[in-house]
Order: structure tokens, then C-alpha cells, then sequence
């Protein structure tokens, strides 16, 4: 591991900085498997398409946005 981050049996840990020390000190964090929220379903309902981790950005730009052809000095 890096030497900001350490594994301890099952426990994680990240350095973090102490604004009253100025020092970096191990801060415990806990790791979860899904940013997605944990529903609660009642006896009759389903999940039909559920949530992936494949999440994707696209840069959609308006019309009126354009690359500069010009170089400024």
C-alpha cells in the first residue's frame, strides 16, 4: 500500500492532516459497495433492472460553443 493508506485485518486507514497539529494522523474509513441508496421493498415488489457500477460521463456542448481556431499571443 502507499504510505497514506494501510490495511489492518479488516479495518482501512487514511492519513488525514490535523489542522490543530499541522501533523498527518491514520483516520479510520469504512468502505462500502454501492453509492446507490438501500431501498426497502415491501413483500410484493421487485427490483427489474438494477443499478450497475458501469457509470459514464458524456461532454455534451450547445450548438453555439465552437474550438477556437485562433492562437493568442
Amino acid at each position: 500500500m502507499s504510505e497514506y493508506r494501510k490495511e489492518e485485518d479488516n479495518k482501512y486507514y487514511l492519513k488525514q492532516l490535523n489542522s490543530e497539529t499541522g501533523e498527518l494522523e491514520w483516520k479510520e474509513i469504512t468502505l462500502v459497495d454501492s453509492t446507490e441508496p438501500k431501498v426497502k421493498l415491501e413483500p410484493n415488489e421487485i427490483i427489474l433492472n438494477k443499478p450497475t457500477e458501469n457509470y459514464y460521463f458524456e461532454s455534451c456542448y450547445p450548438d453555439f460553443v465552437s474550438t477556437s481556431t485562433e492562437h493568442i499571443e
